[in-house]
């Protein structure tokens, strides 16, 4: 069982809905008050006076950065910062969320939750959105997609979220699907990690009756052999875990609870929870008023609470394979013979050994000659027929005791054939000096030819010393190698199987002896002094040897030649030069042999040179010099390790070095009381030296004062303030003529140079154009004094622009304050109000961004002007006057006769009957400039506003666009007459060119009465119409007939221009077709 206590400190939560007049505004009362229980609740987690003093320190540290990014963030939305601090003082744990809505409205709030958090070394960060819907009966239902990412080793994850609130209940479930796949865990050794998929239901709920007494219940569930719900330690397989908590809050300013989850196989922890949450702009009083808990527990209070879910990132971890073994499937032999496998092995902490099951193979007759972890030698049964093949397994363990999986390999034995052996040899002749080797090769084949692999051997000799296989590789080769110490003839032989090979003998010859003798023992390191070598080669027996080959190599320096051959006096020579110091050895190779000379020295020839960090200090023994000797020898490399002794003439020193280091340099420190000046030498190997330093000087101690002559200057690049340096000597006399040198942190100055006047005295101004704190520095004579800090304020100037300041009801555009201080530099972050006397903004607050700009959207409404105004940095500023211009109208649609001149007022709207060639005008209103008409179909032809019908216009569209691209749009009538009356006929005589057919071959009939009675309603006077013009004083006739009482048949026709309708019984007259 583990138990866990952890106190959580929740830093100051802000709510979108508390006015922005309060922001930033605390009365001193309320404000102690709360710092103070603040305080006290951190104290009441220390064990001891110590602990508790300490958390305090660490409380108002990070309780104020949790405060300033709560109290920011939540402008936008609900933020919540946490601050865990235990017993410890450790900071793990905390974490900060915002739940941003980007839509909200009293039915639906769409938004996104971001939030960070850092978790036993695990930094996560997780991406939300989310849709909530508040029902009329009560309810809140939302839905919410997460993505959430372990930075320590990028583990990803994706959520999926429900909820169902109401007023003193939540209900949240959430599932978690991973992302990524196995990683190498950084946190627990030899082991991997992944996002471990599960899901949780979550309830928390309250006492209506007792709002301030709640409890919650939590199920979680994950999936995999090892997970890490309740910590690395306690990986457990598909864990689930319950846990319970209750809640008090005694007044909104106070949270108290305690939770205890519980999983399986007894795996628990229990958390002690203290919360604070002080409310910015609410009176304290409220705060500490319990009948408000209440109110906290609404539905309306909680629309934009932070989605209640898991937001760390839960693992699942597994076994890395360590170490794997791998042996040839099957491995073929002759019987007796050896054969040598090769085991593939890969470990990650290295093989300590691989452990064989050989009992099959010592059961068959076989058996493991050896097993180093690299190659495994085997000597294999003899042939049976009744069982042709063994089987070896066996498994590699690591330096840490790890296995691998087991791994087999078939052994299949052959019965033996006749064999070939031959034995060959490298060389016949070698020198008898127990290094001059002879190499022999045994080869071994079978009756077909094929090399015989596995095969013992065993060498025999008369003489010298033989090291050699004792049996054939997978090439049937066995090699073996002879040397001698004396001279002979040996005869070398190889046995396998019972069949012998004989060599070809070999002879030996005497060694031979070599001298390399320099003249002297040590030289000077300058590149020019020489060590004469010679070398001198005989035989054992002392006989000269001529012609011999030499190399010659050297440690160090430079050699005259390197390669050479000997004389008849078996001698050959070589000089060695050096320019550095040290020991030298050369060696000279002679086939294959190396002789090497007794070691030389060469000695540095010294040089030094002292450097000084400054050349002049202050004579008060403090002020310092540093002097830094480098000694280096004739070639100019440094010298480590070489003595030196300091000395000086003024002053003393602080600190000396006694010897070089790795550099060749040795540094001493000088100081001194007296001023003047002061020759400083140094001795190498106890002579003394006089270096050719610069002289270096004391000067008297100085005292100085440094004035600004105000405190706060504005930011505008002119407003200067002015600082007077004063020097005095120790008696307090001015000192004239030293040099002074400004410096500042922030603004320009107007000199960065300058001498002190015979009052001692040297002055400077400072101006800026940025805002902010400077500190204004004088150096003189190494001696530097700073001015106290002042203060540049800026000053804000603000210009409102607008896209258009002439425009239509309905349309928007975007109104733009930008923020510039005197130097014209951008003014960010500054809080925004938008207010106008006509329209609409859709923003009403901001802030001006990195440019200094803020921006809202005005709509215009009505005609008329408006004007926008913003308040920020305390200053008021107004946009220009936008007029809102009348929206483009139709006022009448006019009738245009035959002769051109106004007709029939349709009002504002299209005529329904029209003709071939009917002609109408539209006037508008509130234009801007000229109006241009398009129609959908060449059914209408246009010229300016006067439109004139070709074809039958039904579902035709006329648009009038003016100047500032307003529109306004009329349909075409749908009552369409194919022929006006420009034809007089027959009616309804099925004869060529009668009525009846004129109108059929147009697809239309004759018009009837009631139809020429609706275009004459219409049009007024349709006689004076084009088409229409040869009905003044005639008769139109329509295809309505009536009988009389005379039982005659009549046509019912209209005589223009009084409209005047009766019966006429004449076979035809002027008809139309519609």
């Amino acid at each position: 069982m583990r138990k866990t206590i952890g106190y959580s400190m929740v830093a100051v939560q802000f709510f979108a809905q508390i006015s922005p007049a309060f922001a930033g505004v605390f009365q001193a009362d309320e404000q102690s008050v709360a710092q103070t229980a603040m305080e006290a609740g951190r104290v009441l987690q220390g064990s001891n006076s110590g602990d508790a003093a300490r958390q305090l320190l660490t409380s108002q540290a990070s309780g104020q950065a949790a405060d300033a990014v709560t109290q920011w963030l939540n402008q936008f939305g609900t933020a919540k910062a946490q601050l865990n601090v235990d017993s410890d003082l450790s900071l793990k744990g905390s974490s900060l969320d915002v739940l941003l809505p980007f839509y909200n409205t009293p039915k639906n709030v769409l938004f996104t939750q971001l939030g960070m958090r850092d978790n036993d070394g695990r930094f996560t960060t997780n991406a939300g959105l989310g849709h909530r819907y508040f029902t009329d009966n009560g309810w809140m239902l939302g839905y919410n997609v997460f993505y959430d990412v372990d930075w320590r080793n990028t583990n990803r994850r994706y959520g999926i979220g429900v909820e169902a609130w109401r007023d003193y209940l939540k209900l949240s479930a959430n599932g978690y699907k991973r992302l990524s796949d196995w990683r190498q865990s950084p946190t627990v050794t030899d082991y991997d990690e992944r996002p471990a998929d599960g899901w949780d239901i979550r309830a928390e709920g309250w006492l209506p009756a007792y709002p301030q007494l709640g409890g919650k219940l939590v199920y979680e569930q994950y999936y995999g052999n090892e997970v890490a719900l309740f910590g690395e330690s306690e990986r457990q397989k598909n864990p689930h875990a319950i846990t319970a908590g209750v809640t008090w809050t005694p007044f909104p300013l106070l949270t108290a609870g305690v939770d205890y989850r519980r999983g399986k196989n007894g795996a628990d922890d229990t958390r002690l929870n203290l919360g604070l949450t002080y409310r910015i702009g609410e009176p304290l009083a409220h705060q500490l008023d319990s009948s408000r808990v209440g109110a906290q527990r609404s539905l309306a209070a909680n629309r934009l609470e932070l989605v209640n879910r898991n937001n760390d990132v839960v693992l699942e971890y597994r076994k890395q394979t360590l170490i794997t073994l791998q042996l040839p499937p099957d491995v073929y032999g002759a019987e007796l013979t050896t054969v040598t496998l090769t085991p593939q092995v890969n470990a990650k902490y290295g093989l300590s050994r691989i452990e064989l099951d050989d009992a099959e193979l010592r059961q068959a007759g076989g058996k493991v000659i050896s097993n180093n972890g690299q190659q495994i030698t085997l000597q294999l049964p003899a042939w049976s027929s009744d069982r042709q093949s063994v089987t070896l397994s066996g498994r590699a363990r690591d330096t840490r005791g790890n296995l691998s999986d087991i791994a087999r390999t078939r052994i299949l034995v052959s019965p033996a054939a006749q064999q070939q052996l031959a034995v060959s040899t490298d060389k016949t002749t070698a020198t008898a000096d127990g290094a001059d080797s002879v190499r022999y090769t045994l080869t071994v084949t079978g009756s077909d030819g094929k090399p015989v692999s596995g095969q013992a051997v065993r060498w025999e000799h008369n003489g010298g010393t033989l090291n050699g296989e004792n049996t054939t590789n997978a090439d049937g080769v066995a090699t073996a190698t002879l040397t001698s110490q004396t001279a002979a003839i040996i005869r070398v032989a190889a046995t396998t199987r019972n069949q012998t090979a004989k060599a070809a003998d070999v002879t030996f010859v005497a060694a031979m002896q070599g001298e390399l003798l320099a003249d002297r023992t040590q030289a000077l390191a300058d590149g020019q002094e020489a060590v004469s070598y010679t070398l001198t080669l005989k035989t054992t027996d002392g006989k000269p040897l001529s012609g011999k080959n030499v190399t010659f190599t050297t440690t160090a320096g430079q050699l005259s030649r390197t390669q050479g051959t000997t004389d008849q006096n078996g001698q050959l020579s070589v000089q060695l030069t050096s320019t550095r110091a040290g020991q030298a050895v050369v060696n000279a190779s002679v086939d294959g042999t190396t002789i090497s000379a007794a070691p030389v020295t060469f000695e540095n020839h010294l040089d030094s040179a002292i450097v000084v960090n400054k050349t002049s200090a202050v004579a008060d023994g403090q002020d310092s010099i540093i002097l830094t000797a480098v000694i280096r020898d004739a070639a100019g490399i440094p010298v480590a390790g070489q003595a030196v002794t300091w000395h000086t003439d003024n002053g003393q020193f602080t600190q000396q070095d006694a010897v070089t280091n790795a550099a060749g340099a040795a540094s001493a420190t000088l100081t001194s009381t007296q001023a003047g000046t002061a020759q400083v030498s140094l001795s190498l190997n106890g002579t003394t030296t006089t270096v050719s330093a610069p002289r270096v000087s004391f000067t008297q101690q100085l005292y100085l004062t440094l004035q600004a002559g105000r405190t706060t200057a504005v930011a505008d690049g002119n407003d200067a303030i002015t600082y007077t340096l004063n020097v005095r000597d120790a008696a307090g006399q001015p000192v004239k003529d030293k040099a002074v040198q400004w410096s500042t942190d922030l603004g320009t100055l107007s000199t960065l140079q300058g001498t002190t006047s015979a009052q001692g005295e040297a002055t400077v101004t400072l101006t800026s154009t940025q805002a902010g704190q400077a500190v204004v520095n004088a150096t003189v004579d190494g001696k530097q004094i700073s001015a106290q800090s002042v203060t540049f304020t800026r000053t804000v100037r603000g210009v409102i622009t607008v896209e258009k300041e002439r425009v239509y009801p309905g349309s928007r555009q975007t109104v733009t304050l930008t923020l510039t201080d005197a130097a014209g530099n951008p003014v960010s972050g500054e809080r925004v109000d938008w207010h106008t006397d006509s329209g609409r903004l859709w923003q009403t607050q901001g802030t001006t961004d990195a440019q200094g700009r803020a921006t809202t959207t005005w709509e215009s409404t009505t005609p008329g002007t408006a004007t926008i105004t913003a308040d920020a940095y305390g200053q008021h500023y107004s946009a220009p006057t936008i007029t809102v211009m009348a929206a483009l109208t139709v006022s009448n649609v006019i009738g245009i006769d035959a002769s051109g001149a106004d007709g029939q007022n349709f009002g504002k709207r299209i005529p329904d009957n029209t003709w071939p060639g009917a002609k109408f005008r539209i006037d508008t209103e509130n234009a801007a400039g000229t109006v241009t008409w398009t129609a959908s179909s060449p059914a209408v032809s246009i010229n300016g506003n006067v439109m004139t019908v070709k074809s039958n216009p039904a579902g035709v569209t006329l648009t009038g666009t003016d100047a500032d691209g307003q529109t306004v749009t009329l349909n075409m009538g749908s009552s369409w007459f194919a022929q006006s009356a420009t034809e007089s006929g027959f009616l309804n005589i099925d004869v060529p060119g009668s009525a009846i057919n004129t109108c059929k071959a147009l697809n239309a009939g004759v018009a009837t009465e009631s139809q020429l009675s609706e275009i004459i309603s219409e049009w007024g006077e349709l006689q004076k119409y084009p088409g229409w013009t040869s009905l003044a004083s005639n008769w139109l006739y329509s295809n309505t007939t009536v009988i009389l009482s005379n039982g005659r048949t009549y046509y019912r026709a209209f005589y223009l221009p009084q409209s005047v309708v009766s019966e006429l019984s004449g076979p035809g007259g002027y008809y139309a077709c519609r």
